[in-house]
């Protein structure tokens, strides 16, 4: 009897051992389960922080947009990302960003129009730094700055003078700061100017 308790004993216990080796491995396979799981959480949380920046930065970039009545994708955003602060072409100084043209002949009114079709405006010397910096980035090209002038019967007229060759010089130190002020065109050359575009890149 005692032989056959310990048979039984033995059997069972070998049931026992089998079941708990199963369980170990049923309980192995759920541990892998759920730690390939919170990889999976965590890769997903990571995509839905990058697309809610991604979301983010394009509803700024639509509000930035949104301030200018005439915004030119393709200069400040020329291979689509990143933006950048100036247009192509256009020199920042600052929280400003300036294009000296001189490709052709405009009036004040086709160049005041082709600015705007930058989303910029004509731009006007506002104190002596950017007198400076002007004067200095048009070396090369003299002549492109005059005092305020006006057109009348298609001819070009400043401090009360008829200009015939498009061609202003200024009265003044350029550089002491005595000429500012004044807007940057003359008939030949114009300088835009427009505001720095701060995009979260």
């Amino acid at each position: 009897m005692c032989r056959l308790l310990s048979f039984t004993v033995s059997v069972e216990l070998k049931k026992q051992e089998t079941n708990l080796r199963e369980q170990m491995k049923k309980t192995r396979h759920w541990e892998n389960q759920t730690e390939q799981l919170a990889v999976e959480k965590r890769n997903l949380e990571n995509q839905t922080q990058a697309l809610s920046r991604e979301r983010d930065d394009l509803s700024w970039k639509l509000e930035v947009i949104m301030t200018l009545d005439n915004f030119p994708v393709k200069g400040f955003c020329p291979n689509k990302k990143p933006c950048q602060p100036c247009q192509t072409g256009w020199i920042q100084r600052q929280e400003k960003c300036y294009l000296f043209y001189d490709s052709s002949c405009k009036t004040k009114e086709d160049s005041l129009f082709f600015c705007e079709s930058k989303g910029a405006d004509l731009a006007v010397i506002d104190d002596n730094q950017e007198q400076v910096f002007i004067t200095q980035s048009i070396t090369n090209n003299p002549g492109c700055l005059s005092y305020n002038g006006y057109f009348n019967n298609g001819q070009y007229y400043v401090l009360g003078y008829r200009i015939k060759h498009g061609l202003v010089t200024l009265k003044g130190n350029v550089l002491d700061g005595s000429s500012y002020g004044s807007l940057i065109f003359n008939y030949n050359r114009f300088i835009c100017e427009g505001e720095v575009m701060k995009w979260n890149n």
